[in-house]
């Protein structure tokens, strides 16, 4: 089976297919690092095809705490226990379940009803179905790698089948005893190949500390071995596996793409042993059972270590291409809005005690007080004040992780270690319930940067729970597996990221959920693609008011051979889909005769006569970029003048980076055209500041726009700015900072119309407040501040409540 696939046009859907034939169906930180400082940030939420020869091709969010621009998804429940995951080149999802023995298979986005692979274990304790690993070389010899307690031997061992055809096959044992202890705990489980070509098998010391430092013993080690189960001539001691010891309990163990081994070593509370994260070299010593957590130079010390173990298992090395691998904008990240240390808007630190007056005769002069700063004569109720001046080198958030700490390495331009995503290990904490990010350094990426908690599944009530491991998918999304209750409650997650206006691309290059095709009976055919979630979610209304915004894609046909000739499938043009499981859905279409392709977009992407932009670049004919608003269109008849598709521009925020309001689609959004002059607005921002904290987790953006003194005596050229912004969100208790982004829109020069005051101003008053559905269509605007009524619109457009899955 052939495939091509091609790039995402500005702003619409990415596009690819797959072709068959006209027939279709068929915390403590070692001595290298510094302190961890864990961190939990908020969430946000494009279209696509698959082909058939039938040829068939195929906003906003919630979620968990996750870094803004990220969020969580269902792709396959009812899984039992599973403990680990691996990801085959063709696309497979390989799970095991720890209490059945069963080797469990996502293919084609579904979860096979029968297990590819079942061992017999013995599951008391920890013990059970613990690992999997996939040859390099899978695609030729279809090897796979199984870590287990054996049923029949009471030991824990690795085991090498072939799996093919849905089956496993020809058994070949490459460490038949890895030891057992007593209660069967402590058994490791960690395995994994390197880009050597080499196995590497994580053990636990099985209830016998002392044999993590017996080098004549596998237990408590990292080995390494050929795939054909022999050992390799260039291991640090000639003759053994031994690749390094000191190990209590590997439960995960992972090779970076330059060769540098990584490993999970579980503690403790009951014998007060840390939780690791240790890049290990050849032939070290990670300490156990001399040490736990950091030895202060004596051992190889960890990375990363936690004195409270948060339940240390899978590990992940991130080498996709889906989460940012520098500062998407060029910048150092003091305000990069896709970096894991993202802080939104600024926070004094260091006030200089310098002013200027506003609103006064003495206006843009020095002062200390407001006594410095007497109000205009016969000038109406306009406040006067000395506004604090704080400088740009003023801001910074004082974390000590990369160059938001106002000691920062990095100068201007210079991207941090923590900006990249590339290189970063993610650890699964069991009992911890969330998913730790470790930022490596160092030539050899075995030195600690900084450490977050990238999920925090604490945070939701019906967010999963209980990670047992990480991996990153070949579409370059991270996939979580978690046990949640135990039996079979468990479940297959991923992370997606996706900061472009309107729904994700739908299956694109790499994904486990393909878009595809089945018979449905007749000429009808049932056509398959991945579930976007949250960002499938388009905004609704009944012509006078906004409604809770529902799934909804668009699924086209055309015949195959002319690539522009595809319509919307009848009935088809805003469908959900029905449900196949978390990660796939479907719809039943009526083909008709003759060879016909298919192409799925998420609503609101415009592919009709065109797949877009070819894979040079250049843009196929016909196409043309259709504004996000004019595509969504209305659900019903509108008969309330305000709404209407909202108006861009473009204006410098806080730190004097120049951004623009359509850099916001898919959000909700909260519009604040206030002034600085504005007693009513200086009281309002802070108000606004709560709501911000309140719903910025389901996707709601606040946005200020101060906009420039209105007075034909005085004209303040260029004012306000940058620094007003900055003096703007410095306040005064209880709530000093604002941590949204806020914007200066000035008449630059006599004569020069504002930017976004004209646009949104309904009723030339200040303050006004509008809010735009995700869709960028004006759903509210009113002069003066109603919280309540503020809250009622957002409470429809976002629900009253977070929530962690969809």
């Amino acid at each position: 089976m052939g495939t091509g696939e091609g790039r995402a046009p500005p702003g619409g859907a990415g596009h690819g297919f797959v072709r068959t034939s006209s027939s279709v169906f068929r915390l403590s930180v070692g001595t290298k690092g510094k302190d961890e400082t864990p961190m939990r940030i908020g969430k946000l939420g494009r279209g696509i095809v698959a082909s058939v020869g039938l040829l068939i091709a195929g906003g906003l969010t919630f979620g968990a705490e996750l870094p803004e621009g990220y969020h969580l998804e269902l792709a396959v429940d009812g899984l039992t226990e599973p403990s680990s995951l691996a990801m085959t080149p063709a696309g497979q999802i390989l799970i095991t379940e720890r209490t059945t023995g069963m080797l469990r298979m996502v293919e084609g986005g579904e979860l096979a009803s029968a297990a590819v692979c079942t061992v017999g274990v013995n599951a008391t304790g920890e013990g059970g179905l613990l690992g999997v690993a996939v040859d390099p070389d899978f695609g030729r010899n279809g090897f796979i790698y199984l870590y287990y307690t054996s049923s029949a031997s009471n030991r824990n061992k690795v085991t090498r089948f072939v799996l093919s055809g849905g089956t496993c096959s020809s058994a070949l044992d490459i460490f038949s005893d890895l030891g057992a202890g007593a209660s069967f705990l402590r058994n490791g489980g960690g395995i994994a190949f390197g880009s050597d070509g080499k196995l590497y098998v994580a053990t636990g010391d099985v209830e016998n500390p002392g044999s993590a430092q017996d080098d004549a013993l596998l237990t408590g080690k990292v080995l390494r071995a050929n795939a054909d189960g022999s050992v390799p001539d260039d291991n640090p001691t000639a003759g053994s596996f031994v690749y390094a010891k000191g190990v209590r309990d590997g439960k995960g163990v992972v090779v970076g793409s330059n060769g540098q081994v990584y490993l999970a070593d579980a503690g403790a509370t009951s014998d007060s042993t840390e939780d690791e994260a240790n890049a290990v070299p050849a032939a070290g010593n990670l300490g156990w059972d001399h040490t736990s957590g950091n030895s202060g130079g004596s051992y190889d010390d960890p990375l990363i270590s936690w004195a409270s173990p948060i339940g240390a298992a899978g590990l992940a090395f991130y080498a996709g291409n889906a989460f940012p691998d520098q500062a998407a904008d060029g910048r150092d990240s003091d305000d990069d809005a896709l970096g894991p240390d993202h802080r939104p808007g600024v926070a004094k630190t260091d006030d200089n005690a310098s002013g200027i007056c506003v609103g006064s005769d003495n206006f843009d002069q020095p002062c200390t007080s407001d006594l410095d700063c007497p109000p205009r004569v016969n000038f109406f109720t306009e406040n006067a004040y000395c506004e604090m001046r704080d400088e740009a080198a003023e801001h910074c958030d004082g974390a000590a992780t990369g160059d938001d700490d106002c000691d920062a390495l990095g100068a201007a331009g210079i991207d941090e270690p923590d900006e990249s995503f590339l290189n970063n290990l993610f650890l699964a904490a069991d009992s911890g319930n969330e998913i730790v990010r470790i930022v490596t350094t160092g030539d050899d990426l075995d030195e600690f940067s900084s450490s977050m908690t990238f999920l925090d599944a604490s945070a939701l009530a019906d967010c999963p729970t209980a990670y047992t491991d990480v991996a990153t998918g070949n579409d370059g999304f991270l996939y979580l597996v978690a046990r949640n209750s135990g039996g079979n409650a468990g479940g297959l997650y991923r992370v997606v990221r996706d900061l472009a206006p309107g729904p994700r691309e739908v299956s694109r290059p790499g994904s486990p959920f393909p878009v595809k095709v089945g018979k449905a009976g007749g000429d009808d055919v049932w056509v398959y693609w991945e579930d976007l979630g949250f960002d499938a979610l388009q905004p609704r209304d009944d012509g006078t008011d906004p409604a809770l915004p529902e799934r909804e894609y668009t699924v086209w046909v055309g015949d195959l051979g002319t690539f522009d000739s595809h319509v919307v499938a009848d009935g088809l043009g805003a469908t959900a889909g029905d449900e196949v499981n978390g990660g796939m859905r479907r719809a039943q279409v009526a083909s008709g005769a003759g060879n016909k392709y298919f192409l799925v977009s998420g609503r609101g992407d415009n592919l009709e006569g065109t797949l877009g932009i070819n894979s040079d670049g250049v843009e196929r004919a016909g196409y043309t970029v259709t504004d996000l608003c004019d595509t969504i269109g209305y659900h019903g008849a509108p008969d309330f003048t305000m709404w209407t598709c909202g108006q861009d521009f473009e204006l410098p925020n806080e730190l004097e980076h120049l951004e623009s309001l359509y850099e916001y689609r898919g959000h909700p959004i909260l519009l604040d055209l206030s002034a600085i002059w504005c007693g009513p607005c200086r009281s309002e921002a802070d108000v606004l500041e709560t709501l911000y904290q309140d719903y910025k987790d389901r996707g709601v953006q606040v946005l200020t726009v101060l906009s420039d003194e209105y007075d034909s005596i005085i004209d303040w050229v260029g004012r306000p700015g940058p620094a007003e912004c900055r003096d703007w969100s410095d306040r005064e208790d209880p709530n000093p900072d604002h941590t949204f982004p806020c914007f200066g829109d000035p008449n630059v020069e006599s004569g020069d119309t504002q930017k976004a005051w004209p646009k949104y101003n309904k009723h030339n008053a200040y303050p006004s407040n509008v809010i735009l559905d995700s869709g960028l269509r004006v759903v509210y605007s009113d002069a003066g501040f109603g919280e309540s009524a503020i809250r009622s619109v957002l409470d429809k457009l976002v629900g009253t409540m977070d929530t962690c899955l969809p």
